[in-house]
């Protein structure tokens, strides 16, 4: 089989989709999570199947070179977000502002986690990119990060009344908000939702996004004003820790 990235034939690894430090959070003492499908029976109403896992969803998908590159990027990316949103040195009442970050391996972090759900099967198949999955694996293969408006990703930290909500990995779903298709998944307690489009996104983004000049902010959002979490939670895949 061929590499998702670099399209070479070689021996893939175990690839997770979603990074393993987001998923973290959800470890009971034993390295255990559960995992929650939800399917619909033949009235079309909604059946929950649980299952216990120790890692969280993996597949072959990328050879060890490539698997390797992306782990950079992620090595960096666990780093940054922090592990605790609300409780962190850099938190304000709202939001986080982190200063001084290193735009390349953060901006291919942020654009490599989304590409990687569009090249996924299984639970995050319906993660359908279109073109724009080719471009992004390009710039990926070429660690071409882009400007902060190529695929701007604004970052959110879930919040449930003054504690950040880490409890949850949910695929991305899709919703179109102005004329824009944004693609949202959750992990680790953050939210990440991305401007996938062939027109320009909202310049206002600018705000929040990840900079040229390495600043980011990270709106504090209670998960009941989220739309898109409220849709992830209702997805065919979800991950929480065991009880």
């Amino acid at each position: 089989m061929s590499c998702a990235l670099c399209s070479e034939a070689k021996p893939l690894q175990q690839s997770h989709l979603i990074p393993e430090f987001l998923y973290k959070p959800l470890y009971d003492p034993k390295h255990r999570l559960l995992e929650t499908l939800v399917k619909v029976d033949t009235s079309g109403r909604p059946i929950r199947e649980h299952g216990i896992k120790q890692k969280g969803y993996r597949e072959p998908l990328l050879c060890s070179s490539c698997e390797g590159k992306l782990g950079r990027w992620e090595a960096y990316a666990a780093a940054v977000f922090p592990r605790d949103a609300v409780t962190s040195p850099n938190a304000f009442p709202d939001c986080i502002r982190l200063r001084g970050l290193d735009y390349k391996p953060l901006k291919l972090f942020l654009l490599s986690l989304i590409w990687r759900c569009g090249a996924g099967s299984g639970p995050f198949s319906t993660t359908d990119l279109g073109p724009h999955q080719e471009r992004l694996r390009g710039m990926l293969l070429a660690e071409a990060a882009g400007t902060p408006l190529t695929y701007p990703c604004v970052v959110m930290a879930v919040t449930v009344p003054g504690k950040h909500f880490r409890g949850l990995v949910v695929p991305p779903r899709r919703a179109r908000v102005e004329g824009h298709h944004i693609w949202t998944l959750i992990g680790g307690g953050y939210v990440f939702s991305y401007y996938i489009s062939s027109h320009p996104p909202p310049a206002t983004l600018n705000e929040v996004i990840l900079s040229a000049d390495g600043d980011m902010t990270i709106v504090f959002q209670d998960i009941a004003g989220i739309p898109h979490v409220h849709d992830g939670i209702k997805s065919v895949f979800a991950l929480r820790k065991p009880k």
